[in-house]
């Protein structure tokens, strides 16, 4: 006899047997833990409605999801903000996981829960590529870059992994300007630093220093963060994520008028190294707008783009999904107005504004 398949909200105590599936499934990516939902909610205060599907005792799907608000493309009064179910704020990859009924199962009881909370937009932001999914707007906005690593027996030099420009521009940092590579918790306030730095001068809020915070403390050996130094000097710093055999360089920062030193091939040269010594499989380099500054980065160090399969609902009306994001150019004087903001007020302000841009 069949067992029928319910889905219900996730509770607490599902959260051991939650990971376990999360961590067993292809599609199952570092956003998709628990721990997520739980650092999201503390920092943040956005209320979760993440779903689990079940057949008997066994899960046979789980989503993440959130209901947050989001800044209005518009940017007018008296529409500026709005309710959107998102999964997963503040993260590369999100949308139901499990097998074809239980992520299909999910996703409807889902979108009835959007009709339930008058959400304006529902966005899955997969990874993988769903399939055919009815009345879906799609974006080819962002790619993401997933590399498979060598063994370490099998790798000399990881050196060797790069493009002959970009090997060129990693031993310039390391021979001839001597940058150092360091690994600790103690480097997260250096890492914060050089992140707020990049993120204003790109007239975009960062994101409050208790978040990395509490990363760090939530998730252990699962966060790692490595610093680039110059003669001492913090030029350049990484937060990564372990998940499984992945590691995924997340959060970055590297210090102005410094880029003559090769301080941000190096240090990605370098984390090529550690992971590979580590024993990860898989080297995630995460996501980047189409064409943008990153992108580029990404693709010289030898990375093959990859189209993110980000799904919408609710924007049949003008038949694609409506972004607040750089690529909008209705947020380029926003933006230009934001990075001439002082330091002392960007950083309480832009707190505050975080909340908005998950």
């Amino acid at each position: 006899m069949s067992v029928d398949l319910v889905v219900r909200p996730f509770v607490a105590e599902d959260a051991p047997a939650w990971d376990t599936f999360v961590r067993g499934q292809p599609q199952g990516t570092f956003f998709h833990l628990s721990a997520w939902r739980d650092h999201v909610r503390e920092v943040f205060g956005h209320r979760d409605q993440y779903l689990i599907a079940r057949r008997g005792q066994d899960i046979a799907g789980v989503l993440p999801l959130f209901h947050v608000p989001t800044l209005s493309p518009s940017l007018m009064p008296p529409r500026t903000t709005r309710w959107s179910l998102v999964s997963t704020p503040y993260a590369t990859y999100g949308g139901p996981i499990g097998d074809g009924d239980a992520t299909a199962a999910l996703r409807q009881t889902a979108l009835d829960l959007g009709d339930e909370l008058g959400a304006a937009q529902m966005e899955f932001r997969y990874r993988d590529d769903p399939g055919p999914l009815g009345g879906d707007a799609t974006t080819d906005l962002y790619a993401g870059f997933i590399r498979e690593l060598p063994k370490a027996a099998q790798c000399a030099d990881a050196l060797m992994l790069f493009p002959r420009k970009a090997r060129a521009a990693a031993r310039q940092g390391r021979d001839r300007f001597g940058l150092e590579f360091g690994e600790g918790r103690w480097y997260l306030q250096d890492l914060y630093d050089l992140y707020f730095m990049n993120k204003k001068a790109l007239g975009t809020p960062a994101l409050p220093f208790s978040f990395f915070e509490g990363l760090d403390d939530r998730f252990g050996e699962d966060v790692v963060t490595h610093v680039v130094r110059y003669r001492r000097l913090p030029v350049a710093a990484v937060l990564s994520f372990r998940f499984g055999d992945t590691l995924l360089p997340y959060y970055s920062g590297f210090r102005p008028g410094y880029n003559h030193v090769r301080a941000n091939n190096f240090m990605y040269y370098r984390l090529v190294a550690y992971a590979i010594e580590t024993g990860c499989r898989w080297f995630d380099f995460g996501r980047s707008r189409t064409n943008a500054g990153p992108y580029s980065f990404k693709v010289n160090q030898g990375w093959e783009p990859q189209r993110l399969h980000y799904r919408f609902i609710g924007v049949r009306k003008t038949g694609r999904p409506s972004s607040f994001n750089p690529s909008n150019p209705r947020t380029r004087l926003l933006r230009k107005a934001w990075s001439l903001v002082p330091d002392a007020l960007a950083e309480p302000v832009g707190e505050r504004l975080s909340r908005y841009l998950p």
